[in-house]
């Protein structure tokens, strides 16, 4: 039984002339909660984007290789467009936080919580799919470059090319696998729990 629960079942319980608890006092609440879970949303995005680009300087040593395979004016612009978007999507959550913190009837607070799971789905998916294209597009320049071909040739002489390049391939594909697959772990163990949270004030509402 969560903490709604238990509040609304004192309500409920309690004799006409001791009311102490409305149905006013649980809405309050709930909004308060629920303004509380959009305010942690925003504050993890935005210190998601400041780990992203802590890492993006720590990857500054190979901007040279990258350089040499063709890739520093696609990765440069990739970097561009993908900082103004989460920017945006930063945006959206500070939005939504101040909409619920202002939402002055259930029905609008219902609909701000909606706005918000909506945000999140579209910030973990954007994210996600963001990835994997920049993986797949450096690895692409990478396995048809003439450097790595070379450096296969000469590291296993007496092998199949082709098949070398299916086992680089492979090992390739199950390394972004596992870093969607912890990415998504991460989604789901942070973002996921406050979501639950806020649905759960949202159905509250329903029932209220």
């Amino acid at each position: 039984m969560t903490q709604i629960d238990k509040f609304k079942d004192i309500w409920k319980n309690q004799e006409a002339d001791t009311i102490k608890y409305s149905s006013d006092d649980i809405q309050k609440m709930i909004h308060k909660k629920s303004s509380s879970i959009v305010k942690w949303l925003f504050y993890i995005s935005l210190m998601e984007f400041c780990f992203w680009i802590l890492i993006s300087f720590a990857l500054d040593a190979d901007w040279n290789h990258i350089k040499s395979l063709g890739l520093y004016n696609f990765i440069s612009v990739l970097n561009v467009i993908n900082y103004i978007i989460i920017i945006t999507f930063i945006y959206f959550f500070y939005k939504n936080y101040k909409n619920i913190s202002a939402s002055s009837t259930t029905q609008k607070l219902m609909e701000d919580i909606l706005k918000t799971r909506k945000t999140v789905y579209f910030y973990v998916l954007y994210n996600v799919t963001m990835l994997v294209f920049g993986f797949a597009v450096i690895l692409y320049y990478i396995f048809t470059s003439e450097d790595f071909i070379n450096k296969l040739e000469t590291t296993r002489p007496d092998s199949d090319l082709s098949m070398s390049l299916t086992i680089a391939v492979i090992i390739s594909v199950v390394i972004i696998l596992v870093v969607v697959g912890i990415l998504l772990l991460f989604y789901r163990l942070i973002y996921g729990i406050l979501l639950k949270r806020l649905i759960t004030n949202y159905k509250e509402l329903l029932k209220n």
